[in-house]
């Protein structure tokens, strides 16, 4: 069905056959009939009549697909390495093995603070499936003997693996090993070939970001929420498009996350195309965190390389159904878009700033800031506000959605953090990501709010400063202040208030010689009118 989809899509003049490429692949090639032809050599556990592999994914996770998929270089292991434990001292284990996954050449893979991963079975009481992970003292981690096997051959059949721990027999990657029928394994060498991707290559030319209208976004899991207004949702949402959306223009999809999940753990992102082919969590190797949304490991951005998934996974980029996040107990969205930029990826283990990553930390919940930046961004962390209307009291806001113009100045406000496992990082951060290679060389304004992209000082600014309007001396690089002369519209209810401190008079013929009266775009006035005034560091009100 799949490929007579995608050559109706060459005869419809999509023009991929002009674009069309082969990729390298291996594929089985001979197949070991006993434990001793196997030696030190290197196979890989196929399943000859399904036409699949078992495979390391990243980290300690297993998984089973086809041989494209299975013995995608972006994988940690595909390859395996039998040893006996006949010189064992525990004389229960001496005929038995374990299966240490290794990289292509043979040298071990390391892990957290394992030299080497092995086959493992889940605890009896835990969980119920199959991974790899190292031996410790034991000879499986979550369970003794877990990572213990006993091997054997069958003449036209294959390979038996019963776990030592658990009795059973290695079925796949779930559920655990306790099955008491055996499941039979073809252990084999590999050979590379060449195949042409049946997923034409794309003439990539878009410039502009392609952000997905929040407007689509829909619940997808049965009893889950969306809130559209706060952007906040629980268990799986997300976009579905019964035909299919051509994202083939830009190799980057994106998604940002104002906050990700009340309680520690990941949300799962997955991606599904016409033919059903769906590549989720784990199973993709394309970026350094897979396709998660995590607390745990500060990770509130995922970048997803649909080049990555059009060579590897063979998934069709021009004909997208499906993208979900299960958003767990509580998730609020930030931005998703597609673009040709490869913006930057932030988490536990790649916490920097600068290269198409500007990084706020040290924020206090609730507390409203401005930022101006010379390229366009999406945010993590926080929401965007602009300014709605002025009265006597303050600014209105209302809430930005998509994403932040290049050089164009806004209000953020931070949500609440959550203090991750270990504590190893600041509950509050806010990340803003360059979603476009073009930029700006001067700021622009934006309803009486006025960036700049270099510090400035020597003059009095209305600023943002503890969650309050106050007369402040300098404004920050990447930063704004306000100018209520130029703000448009009038606010039925401030939510942002002038400094508590307001004094009303009728006049200021009585000031002092040298008191210095500022209008509220920051200029020095000889005779103020009728209006509000800042007056030794406080909001006067002429009348």
């Amino acid at each position: 069905m799949r490929k007579i989809l995608l050559s109706c899509l060459m005869l419809l003049g999509m023009g991929a056959s002009a674009f069309a490429d082969e990729v390298k692949t291996l594929e089985p090639d001979q197949e070991f009939t006993s434990i001793e032809a196997i030696g030190d050599n290197l196979f890989a556990i196929c399943n000859l009549g399904e036409g699949k592999a078992i495979f390391n994914a990243n980290a300690q996770n297993l998984a089973y697909d086809g041989y494209q998929v299975a013995f995608s270089a972006s994988n940690s292991a595909y390859y395996w390495k039998l040893h006996s434990l006949k010189d064992d001292a525990d004389e229960s284990v001496k005929n038995c093995y374990t299966l240490e996954a290794v990289k292509a050449d043979g040298s071990s893979i390391s892990l957290w603070d394992h030299s080497a991963i092995f086959l493992n079975s889940g605890a009896p009481n835990g969980f119920d499936g199959c991974f790899v992970l190292g031996n410790r003292d034991q000879l499986g981690t979550d369970v003794k003997y877990g990572g213990v096997w006993e091997v054997a051959y069958t003449a036209g059949k294959g390979f038996t693996l019963k776990n030592k721990a658990l009795g059973g027999y290695f079925c796949g990657v779930n559920p655990a090993p306790k099955g008491e029928d055996p499941v039979y394994w073809n252990f084999c060498t590999l050979k590379e070939k060449s195949v042409e991707n049946p997923i034409a290559k794309p003439n990539r030319t878009a410039t502009d970001a392609l952000v997905l209208d929040l407007n689509d976004f829909t619940t997808i899991d049965e009893g889950a929420t969306w809130d559209p207004e706060t952007m906040t949702f629980t268990k799986r949402c997300g976009f579905k498009w019964e035909n299919g959306i051509d994202l083939s223009q830009y190799q980057y999809l994106v998604i940002t996350a104002a906050q990700s999940r009340e309680n520690a753990g990941a949300g799962n992102i997955a991606i599904k195309d016409l033919s059903g082919n769906t590549v989720q969590g784990d199973d993709y190797k394309g970026g350094p965190y897979a396709m998660w949304l995590s607390l745990w490991n500060a990770l509130n951005s995922c970048v997803i390389d649909l080049e990555n998934l059009r060579v590897d996974k063979m998934f069709d980029i021009y004909h997208v159904t499906e993208l979900s996040i299960d958003g767990g107990d509580k998730f609020i969205l930030g931005n998703v878009y597609a673009t040709n930029f490869q913006t930057a990826t932030t988490g536990r283990w790649a916490d920097k700033n600068g290269e198409g990553n500007f990084r706020l930390t040290g924020l206090t919940d609730g507390v409203y800031g401005t930022v101006c930046l010379p390229y366009q961004a999406a945010v993590s962390g926080a929401y965007i506000y602009e300014i709605a209307g002025k009265n006597d009291k303050g600014i209105e806001l209302k809430m930005f959605k998509g994403l932040m113009e290049a050089g164009k100045p806004y209000i953020y406000c931070p949500l609440k953090g959550f203090a991750n496992g270990d504590g190893a990082f600041p509950e509050n951060r806010v990340y803003f990501y360059q979603t476009t290679a073009a930029t700006v060389s001067q700021p622009v304004e934006n309803n009486g709010l006025i960036g700049t992209f270099e510090a400035l000082g020597d003059a009095d600014y209305l600023v943002l400063n503890n969650g309050k309007i106050s007369l402040g001396n300098g404004v920050g690089a990447n930063q704004a202040y306000i100018n209520l002369e130029k703000v448009q519209g009038v606010a039925t209810e401030a939510t942002i208030a002038f400094d508590e401190t307001v004094t009303g008079i009728q006049s200021v013929e009585a000031a002092p010689a040298a008191t210095k009266i500022f209008d509220l775009s920051g200029r020095q006035v000889a005779q103020p009118t009728r209006g509000i005034y800042m007056m030794n560091g406080k909001k006067v009100i002429v009348k």
